[in-house]
């Protein structure tokens, strides 16, 4: 079994739906669970799990009641048997629909550029690029489509091996970038402005480091240079855990690395009601291809090239009073003080602007929509 602090950096977010489950019940095994995953670990998880709402919790209670009751057999009290019954947990999330969605906006017209699909729709200056997260296909975009296609060309991609999709060889991010800047050749387009979330927050930038000359400017959502903590570490440590956590992730099958997968996802947002939303925008990501995603993004830092960031570039920080200063490895205490250290991992980029969006958490465009749409419209007026 993995030591307290390998699970603390990679566990907490898979075990906090059941520890916030066990600490809401007064269940018994919620000192079994405390001697499973180690002292450090379970005191990480169990403060996050402390600040999920309290929608969220009943919706944890509605929808997995039965599973926890199976997951906390003490004869079934290891790794194993947990993560098992965690993923029963999370394809329970498929079930529940808190209200009816929007039809989703129609593409105009999709194609491959490489192993990348981009879906089109509507038409105008200048063109979008929306590039999702690790494990999420175009999906996750349909709510940023609807809302700027009326004016704006758009094209939402989903990543080799995400939604779906065959996987590529390695270096992903390397043929992710590649991809973008060939469609932008391809379909001609003038000075597009890229906006990633996440894995594709990191791609924007470089892309924006790399490539400056053929975009406008460039939005970063909750993605920076370095993966946030892998500051502290010299290179060779990075390599090393990212590929550990590659192997591990390509271990699973793909029905247990996508059960896994949603369960992450409720300490991401700060409503109930999008789970399901972000969990279809997570469906058919392979195992392998997300490890290899996720090795290649430790790994790197674009820090020592912000300097060729010549266009503006306008990070999108934000910040939940109720979790930020819980976060087992980076607390922040204040909105100020998380807004300095997403400042000091960007001091290198000039052009960079960081914009903060309160009572959200990673998902941005999930938890404050019209706050996220308000900064992206604001950030287009003020470009060429």
């Amino acid at each position: 079994m993995p030591g307290a602090r390998q699970l603390g950096v990679t566990g907490h977010g898979k075990t906090c739906a059941l520890i916030v489950v066990a600490r809401r019940r007064r269940h018994d095994s919620y000192d079994s669970l405390r001697a499973i995953f180690g002292d450090w670990a379970f005191e990480s998880a169990h403060r996050i799990g402390t600040a999920i709402d309290d929608e969220s919790v009943a919706y944890i209670f509605e929808r997995f009641e039965e599973q926890v009751e199976h997951t906390f057999d003490p004869n079934r009290g290891n790794m194993k048997h947990l993560l098992s019954a965690l993923a029963v947990m999370a394809f329970a999330t498929l079930t529940f629909t808190a209200a009816q969605a929007a039809a989703p906006p129609k593409p105009t017209a999709g194609f491959d550029v490489g192993s990348t699909h981009f879906d089109k729709y509507g038409a105008g200056e200048p063109a979008l690029i929306l590039i999702p997260g690790l494990t999420d296909s175009a999906v996750v975009w349909e709510g940023t489509i609807a809302e700027f296609a009326p004016k704006h060309t758009v094209y939402a991609l989903t990543l080799a091996g995400f939604g779906g999709r065959t996987p590529s060889k390695a270096p992903l991010i390397d043929k992710a970038v590649a991809h973008v800047t060939a469609l932008i050749s391809q379909e001609h387009l003038d000075k597009p402005v890229i906006i990633g979330h996440s894995l594709g927050g990191f791609t924007v930038i470089r892309i924006a480091q790399e490539h400056p000359d053929v975009i406008r400017g460039a939005i970063a959502v909750d993605g920076l240079p370095i993966f946030p903590g892998m500051e502290k570490l010299p290179a060779a440590q990075r390599q090393a855990i990212g590929a550990r956590m590659a192997a591990q992730m390509a271990s699973s099958t793909p029905e247990q690395f996508q059960a896994i997968s949603k369960a992450q996802i409720v300490p991401n947002l700060t409503q109930a009601k999008n789970v399901d939303a972000v969990a279809a925008a997570g469906a058919g990501a392979d195992p392998a291809a997300s490890g290899q995603y996720m090795q290649e993004l430790l790994a790197a830092d674009l820090r020592p090239g912000l300097q060729n960031v010549t266009v503006p570039l306008l990070e999108l920080v934000p910040f939940d009073a109720t979790l930020d200063p819980l976060n087992p490895q980076s607390p922040f205490k204040s909105a100020a003080e998380k807004l300095a250290y997403y400042q000091s991992l960007l001091a290198g980029a000039k052009t960079a602007r960081l914009q903060l969006v309160e009572n959200s958490r990673h998902f941005i465009m999930y938890d404050q929509p019209q706050a996220f749409y308000d900064a992206v419209s604001s950030f287009l007026r003020t470009l060429p």
